[in-house]
């Protein structure tokens, strides 16, 4: 009596099988881990946003979202980690006028990392502001920032590239855009000047 079984064809068409269904999973796993990490950077962004704006509707101050891209080596800052924080404005006297100014604080009330291979590619332009570093003197410095005040309304600047890539395109006005060097993927966070509400934008390439 014959023993039943496999033959060697058999064999290895039924490895081929096992072999593409790994390489399949190992594909949808890799796109929805980078689909979670553009959603996570662009969460904390927003997030950035609506607490920045509950600290100034709350306590009634004016309050900053402060960009700290700082470039790598070749000074390009789309390649480069980036950082979010949420700052506080003071009225101070100025004793060169005399009269009272809004300074923003040296130190952030949060801070926010964005993780792995995201980064930011479009932020406001930078502007001059006054500094407080906690001794009583001011000082003027350059941030990129958006200014939430206690009425729920925010103050956004002329957008900035910094996809040094693509140095000849236009962004829009009162858009943040947070891309996943990785996969390409990126998305747009419009904000509203007058209520800060935001939305979303996604987008499967960067354009």
């Amino acid at each position: 009596m014959k023993e039943k079984g496999f033959t060697l064809v058999e064999l290895l068409v039924v490895i081929g099988l096992i072999t593409m269904m790994l390489v399949v999973g190992t594909v949808s796993f890799a796109a929805y881990l980078s689909e979670q990490g553009i959603r996570l950077g662009s969460r904390t962004v927003s997030n950035a946003f609506r607490a920045a704006r509950q600290i100034a509707v709350s306590q009634r101050v004016v309050t900053a979202v402060v960009f700290d891209p700082d470039p790598d080596v070749d000074g390009d800052y789309y390649n480069s980690p980036h950082r979010v924080e949420i700052r506080r404005y003071d009225a101070v006297r100025s004793d060169a006028t005399n009269t009272l100014v809004f300074a923003l604080r040296m130190n952030p009330e949060e801070a926010f990392n964005l993780p792995g291979t995201l980064g930011l590619k479009w932020i406001p332009d930078e502007v001059q502001v006054f500094v407080n570093d906690g001794t009583g003197t001011l000082q003027q410095d350059v941030f990129h920032l958006i200014d939430f005040f206690p009425d729920g309304s925010s103050s956004f600047g002329n957008p900035m590239i910094l996809d040094l890539d693509n140095p000849a395109a236009d962004p829009p006005a009162n858009h943040v855009a947070v891309s996943d060097r990785a996969s390409g993927k990126i998305v747009y966070l419009y904000l509203y000047p007058v209520t800060s509400f935001i939305k979303e934008t996604y987008m499967e390439a960067s354009e």
